[in-house]
């Protein structure tokens, strides 16, 4: 084929002058925070399978919640909004507890991102006052609900009321120990706090502050005042407890939570806090029962506890408890029970001298004049006191025999100031007791010693639980009321917890 001929002869191009060579630019892609997202979503697969969500949510549609619906007044045919479900609000709680979230806010602002309380409230957020409200206005709908899991627990087979132990554990109050006042300080504080009251009644609304922030406001100012008059109320009841005029003038009260007493922790200091009595069976660590109390001791919570064991058909054939709950009195009322008591030998000698000596140094007794120093006569009907005098027996019973000497006596003796200082002097014999003298004979068989010895790997596994993974070693409420419900939520979520580990968990695996 013929070429074409060149039309135009076109001069070379000159090449441009060589530049350094630069590196290319990294392409990137940055976020665009300030666009608009419509997200859609299979809310079901956000959590897996074996997740604790739905572990809680299964055995939460088992539990008779029908108590929370006491007083609610939305019904089917009737004007208004639905009423949140209980099952949901009570799923909601156990998870945030199970994740150591023990306060209301704190659960509101997870519920926007959490996995786990996005599935259970069906990606829902409810607001953080709904969330607390539930939380403390619904004690008995609460334990209503915690005797429900027991009876669950029971056809399982996971509970075994035979051997249950008992023990208390100090958790401190929501309260400083700066928030302690004496009487005049008090005073003068509900004094402040009334007549912040009375002017904010006699103020009419601003109208910078909404009407809302207004009623917030009072209402906030009511609560202190009337919270100051239960501090006052709660200051007498601890002069009570005082040996002397000095004591009761120092006595003091908190003015954050009136209702705290300050007991020794297990560190060795002392802060406000409160007494939690728990009772747990030996099977597999399930707790049975608890209760919040203001006393720190632990000698006199034995009684009230079986009584109310009594009360819900848990009595048990034997209880092992530790040197706390260990005396003579409570030896004798576990017989009278008919529960086997399982516990230390109580060194009653010693127990006895302690006592001694302190009800001596409170009469202003000297101690060589001490119940030592008195020798009964006549087959036990009368004593002779140092000075030689007869003193009759004025009373007696099963536990001791009491002898009172005369004024006329007590006025003529040299011995009275260390003796008798009120001029009237009174000693207490204790007789045998059948019913402890049993007691020890038991404890040292091998077997009630081997019983014995499960006491500290089952009263006190749900204390570490608690403090540990729930994150209960302060409570979150004030007063005793409020506190001895989140005590029993703290116990319906520990042992939701061990039925998961040991019922739900085994079933899925095997399924």
């Amino acid at each position: 084929m013929a070429t074409q001929p060149m039309l135009l002869e076109m001069p070379e191009r000159e090449s441009p002058p060589s530049r350094p060579s630069k590196p290319a630019a990294p392409r990137l892609k940055e976020p665009n925070r300030d666009q608009f997202v419509m997200d859609s979503f299979d809310l079901d697969k956000l959590i897996p399978e074996n997740h604790l969500a739905r572990g809680i949510a299964a055995l939460v549609e088992s539990l008779p919640t029908e108590g929370f619906l006491k007083e609610n007044k939305s019904v089917e045919g009737h004007a208004g909004r639905p009423r949140l479900s209980p099952k949901m609000l009570l799923s909601i709680w156990v998870y945030s507890l199970s994740k150591g979230i023990g306060q209301a806010s704190a659960i509101h602002a997870e519920m926007a991102h959490e996995p786990g309380l996005r599935w259970l409230a069906g990606n829902l957020i409810v607001c953080d006052r709904t969330i607390s409200d539930f939380r403390t206005a619904q004690g008995e709908a609460l334990r209503n609900t915690f005797s429900g899991l027991l009876g669950i627990l029971n056809r399982e087979g996971l509970i075994d009321l035979t051997e249950l132990t008992l023990d208390g554990t100090k958790v401190k109050a929501n309260a400083g120990s700066d928030s302690k006042r004496r009487e005049k300080s008090l005073q003068e504080h509900i004094a402040q706090a009334a007549n912040v009251v009375k002017e904010l009644e006699q103020k009419e609304v601003s109208a910078e502050i909404s009407k809302r922030r207004e009623a917030a406001i009072k209402r906030g100012a009511e609560e202190k005042h009337q919270r100051l008059k239960k501090a006052a109320e709660e200051l007498e009841e601890i002069r009570k407890g005082k040996k002397n005029d000095a004591e009761r003038e120092e006595a003091r009260v908190s003015m954050t939570d009136p209702e705290a007493r300050t007991m020794k922790d297990g560190h060795g200091g002392f802060a406000l806090s409160y007494n939690v009595q728990v009772v747990t069976e030996t099977k597999n660590k399930i707790v049975v029962h608890v209760e919040a109390t203001q006393q720190a001791s632990d000698q006199q919570q034995l009684e009230g506890v079986l009584e109310r064991l009594q009360q819900e058909n848990l009595m048990p054939e034997r209880i092992i408890v530790d040197g706390g709950y260990s005396t003579a009195g409570n030896i004798a009322l576990a017989e009278e029970q008919g529960v086997e008591l399982i516990g230390p030998v109580p060194d009653l000698e010693k127990q006895q001298a302690r006592n001694c000596e302190q009800s001596l140094k409170r009469a202003g007794i000297a101690m060589e004049f001490g119940p030592s120093a008195f020798i009964q006569i006549e087959d036990g009907k009368a004593m002779r006191c140092p000075a030689g005098k007869r003193m009759g027996r004025q009373c007696s019973n099963a536990e001791f025999d009491q002898y009172v000497s005369t004024k006329s006596d007590g006025a003529g003796c040299p011995h009275q100031a260390k003796c008798s200082p009120k001029g009237q002097r009174t000693v207490k014999v204790r007789k045998p007791n059948e019913v402890v003298d049993a007691y020890i004979k038991r404890m040292k068989e091998a077997g009630n010693q081997a019983r014995y010895k499960k006491r500290g790997p089952v009263a006190e596994f749900p204390h570490a639980w608690w403090k540990d993974k729930l994150g209960l070693r302060q409570f979150n409420v004030r007063g005793l009321v409020k506190v001895g419900i989140e005590v029993w939520w703290a116990a319906l979520t520990y042992n939701i917890q061990q039925w998961i580990r040991l019922s739900w968990r085994a079933n899925l695996a095997v399924a």
